[in-house]
C-alpha cells in the first residue's frame, strides 16, 4: 500500500506502548518485515473497519517502530475512535465536558495533536472510515464534497472545490484555505499552499484573534510553523528562520518551532549552533525522544562525541524498539576509536533496524566484513 505523505522535518514524539510482539505478526502481510514501521501500518489500515482495537495495536507498534512518524499517530487517533460507542464520539464531538475529561479521550487527542505538530500536512484520509461509520449520509455540500475528494486523494478536484467557494469571500473562508494548502502541498505546489498559509496569518492579525476558529489544535504559532516547513523544503532558509522566530513569539514555549531552527543550523552546516539551538529545545520538551535523537545528531556533528552517545542511548531507553539512535551511538564510538563498542552499537542497529533500510544492509556488510 502506497501511503500519501509529505517528507518534511518530523519533529514530535509518540506515545510508547507496549505490545505483545505474537499478536502483531500475526496480522502483518505474509512476506513483510516485522521491523518495518509500515508493515505494521499497512496491517492496521486493513482491519480498522471491521477490527479498531486491532488496527490501534498495529498503529501503536508502527510508532515504537519508527517514531519520527506521523500517520501511525494519526491512525491511532481514529482507531480509538471508531472502537468507541457513537454516541460517545457525537458527544465528543459537540463539545461534551463529560467526554472531553475522559483520560483516554484526553490522550486520543494529545496523540492526534502530536501527528499533527510532527508532521503538519499529514495525510488526514483515515478519518473517511471514522465518518463513513457515523449515523446518516454524507452533506453533498462543497465542503465536504472537497473533503471526500482529499481523502481519496483526488487532490486536484478537491482544490477545485475549495477554490470556488474562497473565491466568494477571500478574508472569511480561512477553514477552507488551511483545506486547499493542505491539497496543494499534496500536489507539490509548495508556493501555492505557502501563499494560503501566509493569507490566513495575515487574516488572522488583521482580526487580532487566534484560529481557534479552524480547529482547536491550530493557532498562528502552529501555521507559521508550517509556512517555515515549507520554506525549509523550497531551500529559502532565511524566510525558514523568520517564521519559526515569529512562530516562537506567538508561543515562548514551542519547542518544536526551536528545534526546526535548529534542523536549519544543520543544512546550513552550523554544528555548533545547532547543538546550541536543541538543546533550549529539550529544555522546553525534556521528554521527547524525537528530539533528543536529533539533538544526538548535532551534537555528533559539533564533535561532542560522549554528549551525542548519552543523547541517544536516553532516546533508545524511551523508545527500545528503534533503530535509529543506537547508529548515532556507533559512528560517535567509531569517530573515538572505540571500536569494540561501535560494533555493538551497529549490531544492534542492524537488529531494530528494517532489512531493506539501506544504512542497515551496508553496515551489515561492513560487519560481515569484520568477521572473515
Amino acid at each position: 500500500m502506497k501511503h500519501l505523505r509529505v517528507v518534511l522535518p518530523l519533529l514530535l514524539v509518540c506515545a510508547a506502548v507496549d505490545q505483545v510482539a505474537a499478536q502483531q505478526l500475526a496480522r502483518l502481510a505474509r512476506g513483510a518485515d516485522e521491523k518495518d514501521w509500515e508493515a505494521h501500518f499497512d496491517a492496521g489500515v486493513a482491519v480498522l473497519r471491521t477490527k479498531p482495537l486491532d488496527a490501534l495495536a498495529s498503529f501503536e507498534m508502527a510508532a515504537q517502530l519508527d517514531p519520527t512518524r506521523a500517520e501511525p499517530l494519526f491512525g491511532q487517533y481514529v482507531a480509538f475512535w471508531i472502537a468507541q460507542p457513537r454516541e460517545d464520539y457525537l458527544a465528543w464531538r459537540d463539545g461534551n465536558e463529560e467526554q472531553r475529561k475522559r483520560k483516554d479521550v484526553i490522550r486520543a487527542d494529545s496523540v492526534r495533536d502530536v501527528a499533527m505538530l510532527r508532521n503538519p500536512f499529514v495525510h488526514r484520509g483515515l478519518e473517511v472510515v471514522m465518518f463513513d461509520m457515523m449515523p446518516g449520509r454524507f452533506s453533498t455540500n462543497r465542503d465536504t464534497q472537497a473533503w471526500l475528494a482529499y481523502s481519496t486523494g483526488n487532490f486536484a478536484r478537491a482544490e477545485q472545490v475549495l477554490t470556488r467557494t474562497i473565491n466568494r469571500d477571500p478574508q472569511r473562508y480561512l477553514t477552507q484555505r488551511y483545506e486547499r494548502a493542505l491539497n496543494r502541498v499534496m500536489q507539490q505546489n509548495l508556493d501555492g499552499a505557502r501563499e494560503d498559509l501566509v493569507a490566513i496569518v495575515e487574516e488572522l492579525r488583521r482580526r487580532e484573534s487566534s484560529a481557534a476558529e479552524l480547529d482547536y489544535y491550530l493557532s498562528k504559532h502552529v501555521f507559521l510553523y508550517m509556512i517555515g516547513l515549507i520554506d525549509v523544503q523550497r531551500r529559502d532558509f532565511a524566510a525558514a528562520r523568520l517564521n519559526f522566530a515569529e512562530a516562537m513569539l506567538e508561543n515562548a514555549g514551542f519547542a518544536y518551532a526551536q528545534a526546526a531552527v535548529a534542523n536549519v543550523s544543520r543544512v546550513e552546516r552550523k554544528s555548533r549552533d545547532a547543538a546550541t539551538e536543541f538543546a533550549t529545545a529539550i529544555e522546553l520538551a525534556p521528554t521527547d525522544p524525537v528530539l533528543r535523537w536529533q539533538y544526538s545528531q548535532a551534537l555528533f556533528d559539533a564533535g561532542r562525541y560522549d554528549q551525542a552517545v548519552a543523547e541517544a542511548t536516553r532516546a533508545a531507553e524511551q523508545v527500545p524498539q528503534w533503530a535509529a539512535p543506537h547508529l548515532v551511538v556507533g559512528m560517535a564510538r567509531e569517530r573515538q576509536g572505540r571500536n569494540t563498542q561501535a560494533q555493538q552499537a551497529y549490531e544492534t542497529f542492524v537488529g531494530l533496524a528494517p532489512q531493506a533500510d539501506p544504512t542497515a544492509q551496508r553496515i551489515r556488510q561492513r560487519l560481515a566484513a569484520g568477521r572473515d
